[in-house]
Order: C-alpha cells, then sequence, then structure tokens
C-alpha cells in the first residue's frame, strides 16, 4: 500500500508544473468519489500511524484473553479487539 501511494504522489508530480500550480490554486469540488478517495487515503494513513501505537494494548489483551479461556472465562477475539479499535477511528474520519 505504501508502494502505491508514492507511486501515485510521483504521478501526480510528475503532471504539474509549479509555478503554474501555484497561480491557479483552486479547492476542488467534494463529490461522492472525492469523498470516496479522500477517505481512502485517510483510512490507510490512519492505519499505518495507529495500528502500531496500539500494538501494546493488542498484546496485552490477547495475553489476557488467552488466561481468561483458559480459565473459563469468555473473552472476545483479539480481532474483535482491534477491528472495534479500527472502527472507530473510521467513525472519527466521518466527523
Amino acid at each position: 500500500m505504501t508502494m502505491l501511494a508514492w507511486l501515485y504522489l510521483f504521478s501526480l508530480a510528475a503532471n504539474m508544473s509549479m509555478p503554474v500550480v501555484m497561480a491557479k490554486l483552486q479547492i476542488q469540488q467534494w463529490d461522492v468519489q472525492y469523498f470516496g478517495m479522500m477517505f481512502l487515503r485517510w483510512a490507510i494513513m490512519m492505519m499505518g500511524l495507529m495500528i502500531p501505537s496500539v500494538a501494546p494494548a493488542v498484546l496485552i489483551y490477547a495475553a489476557v484473553a488467552k488466561k481468561s479461556a483458559a480459565q473459563g472465562i469468555p473473552a472476545a477475539p483479539t480481532g474483535a479487539f482491534v477491528g472495534g479499535y479500527l472502527v472507530m477511528w473510521f467513525i472519527f474520519c466521518l466527523f
């Protein structure tokens, strides 16, 4: 995914002429397609930044869930923990 983002950035840079771009800088209207692309870009960036920061909490949760399962106490799977974390960040993106 990172490589695709860099390739996209380089393709945009190759197609621009800096003085002309600065002179004609306009804000693009947001349509459904533009919103979808911005959301996708933000989501990829967010996952790249936030998953490493939550890794210690995920490892602790996995250990606690494993110990709970050994004692017969039900616990949500670790994937559900990570999925819930990501869903909350995706919802945050919309607001």
